[in-house]
């Protein structure tokens, strides 16, 4: 760092390192309840990650906004409709139209998304 630092500088910066390393031991707390609750559904969640790109957290998210029972989704087609992540075929008289993504589940999406 070129240039001088006065007191209240090292003051401050001490705060923020203290207010850092706090903020990091309350994540691993809430991270380590999130996976203590997620226990019993520990097979669905190995399982997922066996799919590349979906690690610890992404599986346990995907299974508490999806459950493990997806009977009520067919094919993947109809999963990836659902979060929203099929682009719409908006085509008439042979002139393709936006293709922008459907509306969805918005967590369920963001996890697919990080995940490719």
């Amino acid at each position: 760092m070129a240039g001088r630092m006065d007191g209240h500088d090292r003051a401050f910066l001490s705060m923020l390192a203290r207010n850092y390393g706090q903020s990091l031991k309350e994540i691993e707390d809430v991270e380590k309840e999130i996976y203590d609750c997620a226990e019993k559904y520990g097979s669905s969640i190995a399982l997922l990650e066996t799919i590349p790109g979906i690690s610890g957290m992404t599986a346990v998210t995907m299974v508490s906004k999806l459950g493990t029972n997806l009977s009520m989704f067919p094919t993947s087609g109809h999963l990836c409709s659902w979060a929203g992540v099929v682009p719409g075929d908006n085509e008439s008289a042979g002139k393709k139209k936006s293709n922008r993504l459907k509306k969805g589940n918005p967590y369920v999406k963001c996890v697919i998304w990080q995940c490719a």
